[in-house]
């Protein structure tokens, strides 16, 4: 049986000793050195396994199995879906944040082990005798628990609540605590994980993901490729939430379809009039929730002046919108989220982190608030961000916000810009032109 393994760890290594016909995928050169003089160089490949280019070198079409055993989630869910479209018929992905195995799942990911989880079980049966799983739950801002006593939620059948980490604290389970956003609540259950805990993991899971659907608008064939291929690409990553294309062809562009077919992703297709393509002034009328996106092409929509009379003002001036200017920079490896001092800042640089967890990019956070005290309290939410193996990053401004912001997106390391489209201390002249003339893709909120 031919074994692609990506990850050539401790877990990897003993593996390839188990097995005949395999080939080992490290990215590190000296660990994979390393291997290729115990194993033999013919069993190893030197690069990124989540490269499709890589794993084509490996054989992965023609392989039976591949397990996706590195110690980073993101990656491994990456690989696995890759393996997955190339049609490998066992693919089994390593996750080391029980969290996490949900959103695999979700994902399509059918074979998920936890290291950790199975260590935990086995330790606390050795200690508890009815205690058979255990699961941590982090409260996001809009979380259903958010507010909740320790009480209530120890109350669900079987559960027992071992206290609660906010921020460096560990606080008793107290049934009176209530809960905030920021904490951390552990819980265990007696008798197996309980059809109730299962449910509360899953709504916090859901919780995560920063869109509930995705509305694509499409004015002409030229924006498929761009604003097309980055909404499947974001759906196919964050849950398969539902894509709904809007554009003047009677049937969904094929290469849409394709897309959407492979990721297994939900589309429907609308028809636009020729009247509605050229103003998007009717969707101020279409019913979207706080977790709609709207992806649209940057151009046109951004031309006039300082956003004044513009389609996207009109757009954004509803409550509930949230606009992606795709210009197809995926997959995303950095996220750029601006701060301004602002309360919506903060909760722009959570939608950020929520996307940079889907898609397994590091946030970089630039602080422009120019008011003492005003720095981002970012402790909660880097704590999330390390269990899902996603790194969030400070930066500070040294000189003009403006200049600094100009910089860091011109400079061409980001893939991802979250900012407010009423951003303070950025002239407005300078933030429309940061938007509309950009390389990077930018996610604007009200």
């Amino acid at each position: 049986m031919r074994t692609v393994i990506v990850g050539g760890g401790r877990i990897g290594k003993f593996l390839a000793k188990e097995l005949e016909d395999y080939v080992i995928i490290e990215r590190e050169r000296v660990r994979a050195e390393n291997l290729a003089r115990e194993l033999g160089e013919e069993h190893v490949i030197i690069g990124d396994g989540s490269n499709p280019v890589v794993l084509e070198k490996a054989g992965t079409r023609q392989a039976d199995a591949l397990l996706a055993i590195t110690n980073h989630d993101q990656t491994n869910l990456k690989v696995a879906l890759a393996a997955k479209a190339m049609g490998v018929p066992k693919v089994i992905a390593r996750c080391d944040d029980p969290p996490f195995i949900e959103v695999m799942r979700l994902e399509g990911v059918d074979n998920v082990i936890c290291p950790a989880q199975t260590a935990s079980r086995m330790i606390h049966s050795t200690l508890f005798h009815d205690v058979e799983d255990v699961a941590s739950i982090h409260v996001t801002k809009g979380s259903k628990l958010d507010g909740v006593r320790l009480g209530e939620i120890g109350s669900q059948a079987a559960t027992r609540v071992l206290g609660v980490i906010r921020k460096r604290d560990v606080l008793k389970p107290d049934p009176d605590l209530v809960v905030m956003t920021g904490d951390e609540i552990l819980l265990c259950s007696i008798g197996g994980m309980t059809p109730e805990l299962t449910q509360l993991i899953a709504q916090e899971t859901d919780g995560l993901l920063p869109f509930l659907e995705i509305l694509v608008v499409l004015t002409d064939n030229s924006q498929i490729e761009t604003v097309g291929d980055e909404s499947i690409y974001l759906s196919a990553h964050m849950g398969k939430v539902p894509v709904s294309v809007h554009c003047p062809a009677e049937d969904l562009p094929e290469r849409m379809n394709d897309l959407a077919q492979t990721w297994g992703v939900p589309v429907h297709h609308s028809m636009m009039t020729s009247a509605q393509s050229k103003d998007l002034a009717y969707l101020q009328y279409l019913k979207m929730s706080k977790g709609t996106l709207v992806a649209l092409a940057p151009g046109k929509i951004t031309d006039r002046g300082l956003f004044k009379k513009c389609e996207l003002e009109k757009i954004l001036g509803l409550e509930t919108a949230r606009v992606l200017l795709c210009r197809r920079r995926i997959p995303y490896s950095k996220i750029l989220a601006v701060f301004d001092g602002t309360e919506g800042s903060m909760d722009l640089i959570e939608l950020a982190l929520k996307v940079a967890i889907h898609t397994g990019s590091s946030l970089y956070v630039l602080d422009i608030s120019e008011s003492e005290g005003a720095a981002p309290d970012l402790e909660h939410l880097k704590k999330l961000g390390r269990k899902r193996n996603v790194e969030v990053k400070d930066l500070f401004v040294e000189g003009n916000p403006t200049l600094d912001l100009v910089a860091l997106v011109t400079g061409g390391e980001y893939d991802l810009l979250a900012i407010r489209w009423s951003c303070q201390n950025v002239r407005r002249d300078i933030l429309r032109k940061v938007v509309s003339d950009s390389k990077l893709s930018v996610l604007l909120v009200r």
